[in-house]
C-alpha cells in the first residue's frame, strides 16, 4: 500500500515539475498492473465455463446456441446457417456453371480457328 502511495506521489511529482512523460509512463505502469491482476481473476473465473459448453466437433446437438434449453433461438440459428449455406452452395454452383460455359466457349473458338487453320493450309498447298 505505501508503494503505490509513493507511485502516485512520484507521478504527481512528475506532473507539477511538469515532466509529463515520465508522469505518463508511471500512470500507464501502474494502470497496467491493475489491469493485468483484474485480467487474471476475471480468465480464471470465466475461462472454464466458457469450454465446457461447448459440444466436441461431431457431436452437436439441437441446443445451438449452448445455454441449456432448446428453444426458439436455437430454431432461429439453425435456420439461418442453412439460409446461409444454400446460399454459398448458390453462389459455388454459378461459378462452376460460369467457368463451364466459359470453357465451352473457349473450346468452341479453338475449334472454329483450327478449322479455319486447316482451310488455309489446304489452300497454301494448291
Amino acid at each position: 500500500m505505501q508503494t503505490e502511495k509513493n507511485n502516485i506521489i512520484s507521478a504527481i511529482k512528475s506532473v507539477l515539475n511538469e515532466n509529463l512523460v515520465n508522469a505518463k509512463n508511471e500512470f500507464y505502469e501502474k494502470l497496467n498492473e491493475k489491469l493485468a491482476l483484474a485480467m487474471e481473476s476475471k480468465f480464471e473465473e470465466y475461462a472454464p465455463t466458457i469450454f465446457e459448453k461447448m459440444d466436441p466437433v461431431g457431436q452437436e446437438d439441437e441446443d445451438i446456441d449452448n445455454d441449456g434449453d432448446t428453444d426458439s433461438s436455437d430454431k432461429y440459428l439453425k435456420n439461418r446457417r442453412d439460409a446461409i449455406g444454400d446460399a454459398i452452395e448458390g453462389e459455388d454452383n454459378e461459378a462452376e456453371s460460369e467457368n463451364e460455359s466459359k470453357e465451352k466457349e473457349e473450346d468452341e473458338s479453338e475449334n472454329e480457328s483450327g478449322e479455319e487453320d486447316s482451310e488455309d493450309e489446304k489452300e497454301k498447298k494448291d
